[in-house]
């Protein structure tokens, strides 16, 4: 990459990062700090970490449609806006239905889709996996950062606390999308940065993309349902402080990452990345239903 692809691709990644670990760490102490917030309830917390999937899901696709419109940094300002706005009415909400709107407000930014399609316009399409790389990167590094701030925050400041970091982060956001993220000169018209309307309906019908979109679904369900399950294991049957809990975060994060270089190694070697994934799904999803 040259070197204002670099500077644009890095300044992405931290827009992202920032976005994403207000979002990660509410997920290890919900369920446990949820429960003092006014008519909790085991369902209603279930939906307030639902609500932000639920949002994004639905705005996903016409947020990145109205860039093509009216420009990538207006539609993620915008998104950055009602994260900041959810993020706030969830930190001052005392009962459960507050954090569940809230929740869903955050998610509503749903500026994904933007972020990449911006990406795409800032870099060329021989730098595009790297940068695809490395914003995944940002993403990993932020969901383990997230997991061991989280338990410690919630442990000092409450959910709340977390919140209001969360909001916090995304002024931080707003401020770094305007002064580090570069505008660029023209849009990249293909199909990786435009909807196409009557090419919407065969990506629908795609039976292959059927199959990945399911996989993904899976495998973020079974991701959310960890982190419903085991705070409230760590509490109650090991009586693990809450501001404790990262403890065992970082244990599992640490030893996933030396695990999965081996699989990588030889999947790329032997060409069976696929079946290598299967496999490790297999495993992560035994060890999840073990009781």
């Amino acid at each position: 990459m040259i070197a204002s692809e670099r500077r644009s691709v890095f300044s992405l990644a931290m827009l992202y990062s920032m976005r994403m670990l207000g979002l990660f760490m509410v997920l290890p102490v919900f369920v446990i700090y949820g429960k003092d917030l006014g008519h909790s309830s085991d369902i209603l917390m279930g939906v307030a970490i639902g609500a932000y999937g639920l949002s994004q899901a639905l705005f996903q696709i016409p947020f990145g449609a109205l860039s093509d419109r009216y420009g990538r940094k207006k539609l993620i300002f915008i998104g950055l806006a009602l994260f900041f706005i959810g993020s706030v009415v969830a930190a001052l909400s005392t009962d459960i239905y507050g954090v569940i709107i809230g929740r869903f407000l955050q998610g509503a930014g749903a500026i994904a889709s933007v972020l990449m399609a911006l990406l795409s316009d800032l870099t060329s399409e021989e730098s595009r996996t790297k940068s695809k790389a490395i914003i995944g990167m940002s993403i990993g590094i932020s969901f383990s950062v997230a997991l061991i701030l989280g338990p410690i925050v919630s442990g000092a400041f409450g959910l709340n606390g977390i919140f209001w970091l969360t909001a916090g982060l995304a002024l931080l956001g707003m401020f770094w999308l305007f002064m580090y993220v570069p505008t660029p000169v023209h849009k990249v018209s293909d199909r990786n940065t435009r909807l196409f309307k009557n090419q919407l309906g065969d990506v629908l019908a795609n039976k292959e993309l059927r199959r990945l979109d399911f996989g993904i679904f899976a495998l973020h369900f079974c991701l959310t349902s960890v982190f419903i399950a085991v705070p409230i294991t760590l509490q109650t049957r090991l009586n693990l402080a809450t501001g404790d809990h990262w403890l065992v975060y970082l244990t599992v994060m640490v030893t996933s990452f030396f695990a999965m270089v081996p699989f990588i190694i030889v999947g790329e070697k032997k060409q069976q990345m696929k079946k290598l994934s299967h496999f490790k799904r297999y495993k992560s999803i035994n060890r999840v239903s073990m009781p």
